[in-house]
């Protein structure tokens, strides 16, 4: 009967099977694009574990009833939220962890008990990878891009090159200033144009957070 509720809010043909856990991502159409359930689904049959990760399709309308429906079924364990709901998601869990506040948005939902928690893993994912870079080296650091990953992104480079000079480029100006005034910043320049991009010279280190290039690893 729980799953009877899902399929009708979702867009997309799914069979879940009944008294079994799963996981979802869920998004305006995560099932044509969507490499998490294949990531997940690999790691659950390797870890043995009776569980599966689904896409779950859904409109805006019906994105409050679905995730009430998840909230109330007992085989959900969380999942991942994606584009574009990683914002409008927010204010139908029942909280959202301090970064993820500082963020504006989440990619990640945690079931505890008969609560939705939100949390954004971009942070933690960006941080560990830019541990991997030498501090001392990186005198000047250009961040394109002020998306649900990049505020995560330019959180986590702030805290990892505190001294370092920044430069900012978002094609929504506005929505970039807004969230660097509520960050804590020493040195940094917001780029208002392409021109002024391009005029940007000796940057160390350049972290794109923009979709351009996002599935050329596939080629």
């Amino acid at each position: 009967m729980q799953n009877q509720k899902l399929f009708r809010l979702i867009k997309n043909k799914i069979v879940i099977k009944k008294n079994e856990k799963f996981s979802a991502i869920i998004g305006a159409n995560p099932s044509s694009s969507a490499r998490s359930p294949k990531l997940w689904n690999t790691a659950y049959y390797n870890l043995k574990k009776k569980t599966q990760m689904y896409p779950l399709d859904v409109d805006f309308k019906n994105l409050k009833r679905l995730l009430i429906a998840l909230k109330d079924n007992k085989y959900f364990i969380g999942g991942s939220i994606t584009t574009p709901y990683k914002v409008d998601s927010i204010k139908y869990l029942d909280g959202i962890d301090e970064k993820s506040k500082k963020i504006g948005s989440i990619n990640t939902i945690l079931k505890n008990k008969n609560k939705l928690l939100g949390t954004n893993t971009d942070f933690d994912g960006s941080l560990d990878t830019l541990k991997e870079f030498k501090s001392k080296r990186i005198k000047k650091i250009l961040i394109i891009g002020c998306g649900g990953a990049g505020k995560a992104t330019i959180l986590s480079a702030v805290k990892q090159f505190r001294s370092c000079k920044f430069y900012f480029f978002n094609r929504d100006k506005k929505k970039l200033i807004n969230f660097i005034k509520k960050i804590n910043i020493k040195k940094y320049q917001i780029l208002s144009d392409y021109k002024k991009l391009n005029e940007v010279k000796r940057i160390d280190l350049v972290i794109n957070t923009t979709s351009i290039g996002f599935n050329s690893w596939l080629k």
